[in-house]
């Protein structure tokens, strides 16, 4: 999969800029070595993973954060830190590290968020940097409106918003059936965070794209509401 954006010269793709993702790289090779341990460290899987009866009942809010450095295998691994490489570069480059940091973060706090409060009378053992990888995508979406998604590095793009949504249904499916315990819910949250950072810190983008803000933004709330 890649992003292009296809409303500026090449000159002035996202991917291009005179500002190295150091942030999005550093953030991937963190990731990688915190869930490669995990995989063959049972212990610190339990110290991290994301689990409302313990975050709520011991107050060990760190795992609303620390969640997102663990994946259920190699696959999933692979799957969201490559989503976050090709979205957060292109992020990073064009608005600084700080920006891709706080969506980044913001989007995970915000997908454990919605994780917590479904879930926060049961048991719902849950892990994967998915809510901060959403949140980076929706925010590159609304910040490059034209841009599309190449999926398998095929000549066919697909536009960014209905990638969006094809991929918040997806989520929504894979969260209503508990397929896994990929905190898929985490998509959802994470997702609506990213947009409204990214909207709150470069308003003009809405008034640029008001239609997708506004397709994203109440997919996303009918979804929470179904789930509430």
């Amino acid at each position: 999969m890649r992003v292009v954006d296809e409303t500026q010269p090449i000159r002035k793709r996202p991917c291009v800029s005179d500002h190295p993702p150091i942030a999005t790289l550093l953030t991937v090779i963190g990731t990688v070595i915190v869930s490669w341990r995990a995989f063959r460290e049972p212990a610190l899987v339990e110290k991290f993973i994301f689990e409302p009866r313990v975050v709520l009942g011991l107050k060990e809010y760190h795992r609303l954060i620390s969640s997102g450095l663990l994946h259920l295998d190699a696959n999933h691994l692979i799957g969201n830190m490559f989503t976050l490489v090709m979205f957060g570069m292109g992020l990073e480059a064009t608005h600084g590290a700080g920006m891709f940091l706080f969506i980044y973060l913001g989007s995970i706090l915000g997908g454990s968020g919605l994780s917590l409060w479904l879930h926060r009378h049961h048991e719902y053992p849950a892990f994967g940097a998915s809510g901060g990888v959403c949140g980076i995508m929706f925010a590159w979406i609304l910040l490059f409106p034209g841009g599309g998604v190449s999926l398998f590095m095929l000549p066919i793009f697909i536009p960014g918003w209905l990638y969006a949504v094809g991929y918040l249904t997806y989520s929504f499916f894979a969260m209503k059936h508990g397929w896994s315990n990929v905190g898929h819910d985490a998509h959802i949250g994470g997702a609506v965070i990213g947009l409204l950072l990214a909207a709150a810190i470069k308003p003009t983008a809405v008034a640029q794209s008001p239609w997708l803000f506004t397709i994203i933004l109440v997919l996303s709330s009918l979804m929470f509401l179904y789930l509430w």
